[in-house]
């Protein structure tokens, strides 16, 4: 195998080229428990950040790597959806508290 940018020799297990530095593959995304359990970790807490690390496991080239990657972006909706419900629900609340106290209030 050639470099595309170099034309020299280089493996097919190289990320980057040795010459010329330029990139020539991805990096697999890592399918550990602990690299898993921060993408899921993340999906719940941090739902709209977790998005772009999902995508590298979607775009994966093993159907196990890119199953972790739907699971992650179903958690990272569902998990978006309930925040935003939530949020709305607090405002609700803290609208109807404005209200209560502006109708105690005479003008």
């Amino acid at each position: 195998m050639v470099c595309k940018h170099c034309s020299l020799p280089v493996t097919n297990e190289d990320y980057f080229c040795p010459h010329c530095g330029k990139k020539l593959n991805d990096k697999p995304v890592s399918t550990g428990a602990w690299s898993i359990v921060w993408l899921f970790v993340l999906s719940v807490l941090l739902p709209p950040l977790g998005i772009g690390l999902t995508m590298r496991y979607i775009k994966a080239d093993e159907e196990s790597t890119r199953m972790i990657g739907w699971i992650s972006l179903i958690v990272t909706v569902v998990s978006l959806i309930v925040a935003i419900w939530i949020a709305k629900l607090a405002l609700d609340g803290i609208n109807q508290q404005i209200n209560s106290q502006l109708d105690n209030f005479q003008f």
